[in-house]
């Protein structure tokens, strides 16, 4: 029994980390780029995972790489790499005055025969992301304001399913399941059904 106990402790693996994707629609409501005119139909996809990394030590900021953001302007799809700033800004960095609005700088473009790269501080950004007290959100944002910055095309977002319809099903790791499988499987030896 003891080497029973012993294994099942090994298995426990922590469950921290949650992927997260939520999804955008809107359409453009300001342009300067002749081939994006206003009413173009815009959606996005923000990819994180809770568990990801805080750059600053101070509990009231926060910077986190490793955001993805999968962004359709009308026929056209880009895979953006981002970077979420909280109390902070991507200028200015841990450390400093807080207060910052949080904001998703979208830093590194792909898509078909497209590559952008913008400096950490001309970039467009995703705004209008809630105050998050230096933490990654956790929940969906309702409205945001998408584009800000020289890429010339601003657009209002909304949240697609609305944020109240939103119905998060927590699903085990295969670590958990396994934990509650042995024990289980242990008890049916021991008791020997006819």
């Amino acid at each position: 029994m003891a080497t029973f106990a012993l294994g099942a402790l090994m298995l426990a693996a922590p469950a921290f980390a949650t992927p997260i994707a939520w999804q955008f629609e809107g359409a453009v409501n300001y342009s300067v780029v002749p081939d994006v005119p206003v009413g173009t139909p815009v959606s996005a996809t923000w990819e994180f995972d809770t568990a990801q990394q805080d750059m600053c030590s101070s509990p009231d900021q926060g910077i986190y790489f490793g955001q993805t953001v999968n962004v359709s302007i009308g026929a056209a799809s880009y895979v953006v790499t981002g970077i979420f700033t909280t109390g902070t800004n991507v200028q200015q960095g841990c450390g400093g005055p807080t207060g910052w609005s949080p904001e998703l700088r979208l830093i590194q473009w792909t898509g078909h025969n497209f590559y952008q790269y913008y400096p950490c501080c001309t970039s467009p950004a995703i705004l209008g992301i809630p105050a998050t007290n230096g933490l990654l959100p956790n929940t969906q944002p309702a409205n945001m304001l998408a584009m800000q910055g020289p890429f010339g095309i601003t657009s209002t977002l909304h949240a697609s399913p609305a944020p109240d319809s939103l119905s998060l099903v927590p699903v085990p790791e295969p670590q958990t399941l396994l934990l509650l499988a042995v024990p289980a499987l242990y008890l049916c030896k021991r008791i020997r059904f006819p």
